[in-house]
This record gives structure tokens, sequence and C-alpha cells, in this order.
């Protein structure tokens, strides 16, 4: 046994020795013995790593994990959730709960980790949560903590969790489990990327430890706040089926081993866009059931070739079977999700065996698929092929008796009629955002007439479906689907193509706020704005930028080397111009762990409902190595997920970003230089504006008719 004492063991200034206390003194001073067990007489956990793989009781686990914010237990498990995120340790009674229902939990360590075992009660707990959004800053503490666990852990082998940010090799030393994520939807990233991002990854901790995927469920804390602040009020912003679905089947492709999703509020709550999340989520969940073998341990082949650069299909392949992951590359994925057109799919897989059997994976059933075979490879065709779609190859019946075995216990809560009431709701939704804009004379022929388009196939498969014939409904539901996409695309093209990025406005992020723009643009027309307020940003003197607060920092790594200068080579106008150069040498297709080099900006002061117009000009002859991100350009108001990103620019680029002030502060500008190599930037200026009240008799039809010939809010006079 372990001895603690509750009380110091002193008296005056001289230490006692603890092998004279007698055994009254030892009662008094509350002894409390703590049964200690070396590793290997301690019982193996429940859930174990294997390698890339986590296992419960020796068979692979999928995990699908979504944050708690009061729900019950078992209407979280009903919406497909088999891991549960609590904030604090759990309580005996949550404990108890997931006991009965056979679900598991991810937690912080209790508060006596470290002074005593933590036993059988804790069985549920799949992994120990060690933190969130971790950096470099708290690398030590959370490998100290993870020694700790792994020492009073009654259960051997317990995984740990936590997610993270940076330094993703040095945690994999520490954690089990990475969970980690891009602000992808709405962003400057490309979706379609996302799968290289995410093997990329993997290969720079060593591809040896499993990584989830972080899914939201919800916008950002930033963008609400953002569109909050300029529309004055926000209407419902859900996130489509499409979006969700593509960046998880991007995850996938990756080698993501689980996914953890991301919410901040009730999803038991009644609001209708509640109750469209947990639809949504339902459906997906039953899809992440259907691949499960692939996702938990399957091997990632690669990509194959189609010939159609609008197409990306990944090879997935296990011992009985493989995966083929179908996904449209529009380039703009995560803006609209789902918009690409519907048409016959015909590829050549390499990867599958002579005698392997196509399926088709469709919200009904497994559907058999014509295939032509020759010495290269399988010829497969999917005629209306939608925007995502998966397909099987196998020779085993004991995998097919599995997908039907799961297609019948789905069938309760059928993910056709799941998709058919989610199309139901979104036809609703965009009638009202197509009207919205009409209104302001902000719609096009082809918004509308794909909006009816949508409509009329969504009616089609509704008759199809009430009289029993779900195989010719799909493919209606999912022309409805596409269709609405289209349209929603074709409404925030008419507002983003006149700025020099989608990112630039945060009212772009939805459809949805599509009408408080084109209002507050209106109503900005005659406006002017202040004078440039940032004092350096023309870069051209070093003291006096310092002087008015300009500061930077670069990586600790030693094989990184950086600079930071003032030449005349950067200058965009004037006589200098500032340069960010990072120089070393990375492995191939590894990321770089931290930002080389940032530089923040002098403050500017913001008053209270006031807009603020960030301008400049860089320029990126070389595509950066070793990042996604590359030169990451945002503000303070805003912060990262609302960042500016570029890697290669064709000579001067401009960028334009607008945010609004909620209070009196001070705004900075960030510059980060993420990758290696050289960027130039130049002429940073901001500029304020007060935000224009609300007219008590403004209304759509008062405010079309002003004149809009000329971007409303990209003047940079």
């Amino acid at each position: 046994h372990r001895v603690r004492l509750s009380q110091p063991m002193w008296k005056g200034n001289v230490p006692v020795d603890p092998m004279s206390i007698t055994h009254s003194v030892l009662r008094d001073l509350q002894v409390q013995t703590i049964g200690f067990q070396t590793e290997d007489e301690r019982p193996n956990a429940r859930a174990q790593r294997d390698g890339t793989v986590i296992e419960i009781d020796g068979t692979p686990f999928l995990g699908r994990l979504i944050q708690h914010n009061g729900e019950t237990f078992s209407f979280l498990k009903s919406i497909g959730f088999n891991v549960i995120q609590l904030p604090t340790t759990a309580t005996s009674e949550q404990l108890r709960q997931a006991r009965e229902l056979d679900i598991w939990i991810v937690c912080p360590p209790p508060p006596s980790a470290g002074l005593k075992p933590m036993g059988a009660f804790y069985d549920p707990v799949v992994a120990w949560s060690l933190g969130e959004a971790l950096t470099r800053q708290e690398l030590t503490a959370t490998q100290n903590l993870s020694r700790e666990i792994k020492e009073f852990d009654s259960r051997k082998g317990r995984p740990s969790f936590a997610s993270v940010s940076t330094q993703w090799s040095e945690y994999s030393q520490c954690i089990d489990i990475q969970t980690v994520g891009l602000p992808v939807l709405g962003s400057f990233f490309p979706e379609h990327e996302y799968d290289d991002w995410f093997a990329d990854l993997t290969r720079t901790i060593g591809g040896n430890h499993p990584l989830w995927s972080d899914v939201p469920t919800e916008h950002s804390r930033a963008v609400l706040q953002q569109a909050g602040a300029l529309a004055g009020r926000l209407p419902p912003l859900p996130l489509a089926r499409e979006d969700l679905e593509t960046l998880t089947m991007q995850a996938i492709a990756g080698g993501a081993r689980g996914f953890r999703f991301l919410s901040r509020s009730r999803l038991d709550s009644n609001d209708p866009q509640t109750r469209l999340r947990v639809q949504t989520l339902t459906w997906l969940n039953q899809r992440l059931q259907l691949l499960e073998p692939w996702i938990m341990g399957g091997v990632v082949m690669g990509s194959v070739a189609t010939g159609d650069d609008g197409i990306q299909v990944t090879a997935i392949k296990t011992n009985r079977s493989q995966l083929l992951l179908i996904q449209p590359q529009t380039q703009i994925e995560q803006f609209v999700a789902g918009d690409s057109a519907i048409r016959t799919v015909r590829f050549q897989d390499s990867y599958s065996a002579v005698s392997d059997q196509a399926y088709w994976l469709t919200d009904y059933g497994l559907l058999p698929l014509s295939q032509d075979r020759s010495s290269v490879g399988t010829m497969i065709q999917l005629d209306a092929c939608p925007a995502n779609a998966a397909v099987i190859l196998t020779q085993d019946p004991q995998v097919v008796q599995r997908f039907n075995q799961l297609y019948q216990q789905q069938n309760a809560t059928s993910p056709l009629l799941l998709r058919s009431d989610l199309t139901r709701q979104w036809v609703a939704f965009t009638q009202l955002v197509e009207s919205s804009c009409r209104l302001y004379g902000r719609s096009s022929p082809a918004a509308s007439g794909s909006y009816n388009e949508a409509l009329n196939a969504f009616q089609n498969a509704d008759a199809l479906i009430r009289s029993g014939s779900p195989v010719a409904a799909a493919p209606a539901i999912d022309l409805a689907d596409q269709k609405l996409a289209t349209t929603r695309r074709e409404l925030l093209s008419l507002a983003r193509d006149q700025f020099t990025a989608p990112i630039s406005n945060p009212l772009f992020y939805h459809a949805s706020l599509l009408a408080a723009h084109w209002d507050l643009a209106a109503r900005m027309r005659d406006a002017t704005w202040n004078p440039n307020g940032l004092a350096g940003g023309d870069f051209e003197n070093i003291e006096h930028m310092e002087n008015n607060g300009w500061r930077y920092t670069n990586t600790r790594s030693r094989e990184i080397k950086t600079e930071v200068t003032l030449d005349a080579e950067s200058a965009a106008g004037g006589t200098f111009g500032l340069s960010l150069a990072a120089n070393g040498s990375l492995p191939p297709k590894t990321l770089l762990l931290e930002p080389a080099i940032t530089v923040e900006s002098a403050p500017v002061k913001v008053r209270s409902a006031q807009m603020v117009f960030i301008h400049g000009w860089v320029r990126i002859d070389t595509v950066l190595a070793g990042t996604y991100d590359g030169l990451r350009i945002y503000d303070s108001l805003g912060g990262r997920e609302l960042a500016y990103s570029v890697r290669k620019t064709n000579g001067w680029q401009e960028f334009k970003l607008y945010r609004a002030a909620g209070e009196s502060t001070e705004v900075r500008v960030t510059l980060e230089l993420n990758g290696l190599g050289r960027v130039a930037i130049d002429e940073i200026t901001v500029k304020t504006i007060d935000l224009p009240l609300q007219p008590e008799n403004s209304s759509p039809e008062s405010t079309a008719s002003r004149p809009t010939d000329q971007p409303p809010l990209s003047t940079d006079r």
C-alpha cells in the first residue's frame, strides 16, 4: 500500500519519521490507504488501441461521438450516436445510464486522478478526455496528466482522447485518439482537398495512431456573431445534409477512424431548426453504420483514375470487400455542396478482384450493378449518380447478409423516408430564401427555374413513395436535392461574384442571410468610410511600425529558418513592402506543425455598431510547401474561422474583409505564414463606418428600387 497523509508530517521545524507514528495518531490524521496494483496485475480495459484501430472487446469499433448538452443518453442513442462526450467527469448516474444503454462515454478524469485508482466504477468510459484545441502551450501538462492516468487507471490500456490543433506528432506520444478538423464549411479551404489534408496529417504523426474527424453540426460562434452584428437579427441557418455528408465522406477518404460531431446547443429542443438538425444527423449516422467496416479497419488504397476531373473515386479495402467512394469536385463544395449535375458515371476499378460483384449502397437497399471485367480491372457504371455515392465490391455472401440485416434494422426510420422528409423541409426553406431575394430584385431566372424543377421532382418522388415505389422515388429525391442546391448557389453567386473572395462578407455564409446583405447594401449605398486608422500598414518604416504596436513571433523549430523584412521587391505601392520568408526541409506530404511566422498589426480603435473594412494586397509567386492554409489573414473580430487564406497568386492579389464591432474594442490584423516559401504583403488599411439603423418604414420593396450597379460594400474609397 501507499500511505497518503491528509496533513503534513512536520512538528515544528523537525520532520517526523512516518514509521514512528502510532496507530492512534494515524487515525487522527485520517490516513487514506490506496490499493495499488502493478501494471501486469491490472485487467485490460474493454477499449484498446491497436495501431490506428480502436477495439471494444477485441472487435473494431467506429466511434460516432456527440458533445453532450444535457440531453438524455437514450435520446442521443436513438439518433445513432454510440459515444457521448461530457464536459466534466461522469457522475454515478451517467455511468449507470451508459451501462444500461450500452453506450460509451468520453470525459475528463476525476479530480482524484493521480491520488487514487479509477476502478470498475468507470468501466463505461471508453477514453479519458485530456483537453480541447491543444497547442504547444499545453503539451507538458498533458504529458504529465497522461502519465498519471496510465498509472492510476485500474483498467490497463484504456485510450486517452483530445482535440489537438498543433504539434500532432508530439501529442501522439501521450494521446491515443486525436480528433482534428478544419473550419471547412463556408471557408477559403477547398473541401475536395480535405481528404488530402487528413491523409497528410496522418503521415505527419507517423501513421500509427487513429485520427477522428470533427464534423460541425452548427455554424461557428464567430460566423454567428459577425453575421448577427451585420444583420441585426439572425434567421434560421441550418446546415444542409449534403454539406455534412460531403465533409464526412472526404474524411473517410482521408483515413478517418471515427467522428466527433460538434454541438453547442441541445438536440432535444423542439424548434424547427433543431428538429431538422436531428433528422440530418439520424440519416448520416445510418449512412455511417453501413460503411463501418471500411472506416474502422479498412486500408485507403488511393484514388481510382476516372478520366473525369469532376469526379473523385477513392478505394478502401478490407480483407473481404472493397468500398468505392464517389464524389464530385465542383471546386465550391465548401460553399454549396450537392449541386453537381446528376449524370451517368463510368470508370474502371483496378483494385477489385475478378470475381467481385458490385453493389450500389442506396437509401433503400443494395442495388446490384452491371459490370464489365477485363484483365486491368472492373468497369463500373452508375446511372443518375448523385453528389455522393458508395459502391461495394465483394464476393463474400456474409458481407451482403450484413447489409441486408442493417437495412432491416433501419426500416423503422427508413433512410429513404428520412431523406424525403429532409427534402420536403428544404423545399419550403429554399422557397422562402428565393422569395425574399426576389423582393429585393436579387433573384434570377436560373434560380427560379432550378427551384421549380426541384419542386416538381419532389412532388413526383412523394407520389412514388406513397404508391409504394421507393426504387423509382430515390432518383427523384436526388434530383430535387441537386436542384435545391443549385438554387442556393445561384442566389449566393449574385452577391458573392461582386467581391474579391466569397469569405469577404459574413453575410455570404448562408443563403438565409442574403436578404440581410441586400438590405444593408442598399442602406449603405451613399455612405462614406472614415479614413484609414491603421498605422504602419504601408510598411515603409520599421521603427514607425514598432512604435505603434506591430509585433511578430516565429516558429521554435530549429529546422526552419525565418526572415521578416521590409524591401522594395515586396512593394505594391510606395517604396517598401513586407516580406515574410520561411525555409527548411520537410519530408514529402507532411505538414508544418505550427505557423512559421505570425505578424500582428498595430491596434485600431473601433466603436460599437461600426463596420470595419480591412483591405490590402498579397503576392505569392510559388506555392507554399508543407501547408494547406498558406498565408492566413484574419482579424481579432472574426478570428481564424473567418480567415482569408491563399497559397499562390497570379501577381498582386487584393483582399477585402468586412467585419462588425458588437462593442467598442481594438482590432488587430494577423498575418500568419503556415508553410515554407516567401510572401509579400503591402498597403494594408483598416477603415470604419457607422452601421446605419434600420428605418422604421424600411421594406424590401422600398430598398429594391435603389441603384445597385456597383458592389455595395466593396468600395476602397
